[in-house]
């Protein structure tokens, strides 16, 4: 797809936000159409930027553990689905992860 110069569009394709620079990979210019952001979250957990972006709105940027008013900060998924569940802050996130992701074990 062209602007009209001949070139990919330099924003990404997701968010509109300016995309990855041009890289060299093998002798060629690589160029992406998106976002260093998109990228990570397409690859890691299969949600765009305005996904996550949406989630943090709903959640009104605070970390969906019942009691914690921190702000979401990370995505929370399940190991062994890939689902995305919600957003938590660092500190939950890591706890629920040292708790083998088990509810049962939070009591």
């Amino acid at each position: 797809m062209s602007d009209g110069t001949g070139q990919r569009p330099t924003n990404c394709k997701y968010c509109g936000e300016p995309a990855r620079p041009p890289r060299k990979s093998k002798g060629k210019t690589r160029t992406s159409r998106e976002c260093i952001r998109c990228t990570h979250l397409k690859s890691a957990y299969g949600i765009t930027s305005l996904e996550a972006n949406w989630m943090y709105f709903l959640q009104e940027g605070l970390c969906a553990i019942e009691g914690c008013n921190s702000e979401a900060k990370v995505i929370d998924h399940c190991h062994t689905t890939s689902a995305v569940r919600q957003m938590l802050c660092s500190e939950c996130n890591t706890a629920y992860g040292l708790l083998k992701e088990d509810p049962a074990r939070m009591v």
